[in-house]
Order: structure tokens, then C-alpha cells, then sequence
């Protein structure tokens, strides 16, 4: 149901767009919803018009529902994020205490948060660090 008004009025249904489409914005049903919706309304139903513009591109609807959640993080929360934004690359749990003057507890409660809110996304495979959703990067690019 989610892409079916977008299927509708697309020429250009092909598995690898879609497939990309659908990675580009991390497999949330909410993210694509409102991607669809874009693609509907500005590119005519186009999807492979649409990721020709080769770049991540929030909605307004996606900003304003970042902003909500951004309001409702604590300072700890958002000194993380922001932290991780900036090195551009993972960081591990004692990457991120080096950096920033926050004791163990408050940077283990943090961390536990954002990754039950999905904000950030743990690499097992690469020292245990913390990753931030490509999303999310582009919205807290846009704060800066």
C-alpha cells in the first residue's frame, strides 16, 4: 500500500530503482512514505528521475517530525549526535567519552536511548561503535 498511488502513475517501475530507493531511506515505511509522495507530486511518478538528483533529500514533513524528536532529545542525547555527526565516521563507546565531558553513566544512558529511538545504529563488526543513520546525518547537516 505504501508506494501503490506512486505505482500507479509510474512509468518507470523497475526492481534495482525501487531497491535503491528503498536503502537510500533506510527501509522506513514513514521515510518513504513521504519520499513517495514527493516523487508523486514534483517528479511526475518518476522514481529514476527522482534518484537521478543523487542525493538524500528530506521533506518537509520529515524535517518537521526530526524537529520533534530533536526537541524531545536531552542535552546528553543531543551532544552525542552531534558529536558523531562531526567525525563523519563510527565512533566507539570510548571515542565518544574522550571526546566529550560526560561521565560513563550519562554517555551509556545516551547511547542506550538513541539506539531504542533507531537514531543510532551499532556496528558489531567494527569495534562495537556507534553509527548514525544517513537520515539523521543530513537533518543534524542542516542544524549546523
Amino acid at each position: 500500500m505504501l508506494f501503490a498511488n506512486l505505482a500507479k502513475s509510474s512509468s518507470d517501475i523497475h526492481e534495482e530503482v525501487w531497491l535503491d530507493l528503498i536503502n537510500l531511506y533506510e527501509t522506513h515505511p514513514r521515510y518513504l512514505q513521504h519520499i513517495s509522495i514527493l516523487i508523486k507530486d514534483i517528479f511526475h511518478g518518476e522514481t529514476s528521475e527522482f534518484m537521478q538528483e543523487n542525493c538524500l533529500i528530506l521533506t518537509e514533513n520529515i524535517k518537521s517530525q526530526f524537529d520533534l524528536t530533536w526537541n524531545k532529545l536531552t542535552d546528553v542525547e543531543k551532544q552525542i549526535l552531534l558529536k558523531i555527526v562531526q567525525n563523519q565516521q563510527p565512533l566507539s563507546r570510548d571515542e565518544i567519552k574522550e571526546s566529550l565531558s560526560l561521565s560513563s553513566m550519562e554517555i551509556i544512558n545516551g547511547l542506550q536511548s538513541l539506539t531504542r529511538r533507531y537514531l543510532l545504529i551499532k556496528l558489531e563488526h567494527h569495534q562495537k561503535s556507534f553509527h548514525l543513520s544517513s537520515v539523521w546525518r543530513e537533518y543534524l547537516k542542516l542544524l549546523s
